[in-house]
């Protein structure tokens, strides 16, 4: 993990110590975070990303720079970080094909390393029928809990 542990924020009461657990074994170069419309919280490995990141996503999530909604995507850069290309996907309340499909196309153009989904709990509409489908038939890894 690179000793990456951040001490400043506190740890979030979403983000279980399974979710870290997850979160720490998942190797890759790029994290894929999709997410329905956030409501006042991240979703659980989103929070546990978040933490380990040092509040990056919450920081932008409490901007309104990200709100999940259907077609917003947040690329973080973060060279110094086990995960140094970090993607935030929104989708709104209904999971989109059209959108689903530009959003891969725009993560798989990112190139550079393994790619991993960090699967939602708070998925919009659709997601669990069609998403885990559509990504292992992209070749895509897709982690939950």
């Amino acid at each position: 993990m690179n000793g990456v542990v951040p001490v400043s924020i506190p740890w979030p009461a979403e983000a279980g110590g399974l979710a870290l657990r997850t979160v720490d074994s998942v190797p890759g170069h790029t994290m894929v975070v999709p997410t329905g419309r956030l409501l006042g919280r991240l979703p659980t490995l989103a929070a546990a990303l978040d933490w380990r990141l040092g509040g990056r996503i919450a920081q932008r999530v409490a901007a309104e720079r990200f709100t999940g909604q259907s077609g917003e995507r947040l690329l973080l850069l973060l060279p110094e970080h086990p995960w140094p290309v970090v993607v935030l996907l929104g989708f709104g309340q209904q999971l989109d094909p059209e959108d689903f499909s530009a959003s891969l196309a725009q993560v798989r153009s990112l190139g550079g390393g393994q790619r991993v989904w960090l699967d939602p709990d708070l998925a919009p509409k659709g997601w669990r029928a069609a998403a885990p489908q559509w990504l292992r038939a992209a070749g895509e890894r897709l982690v939950g809990l």
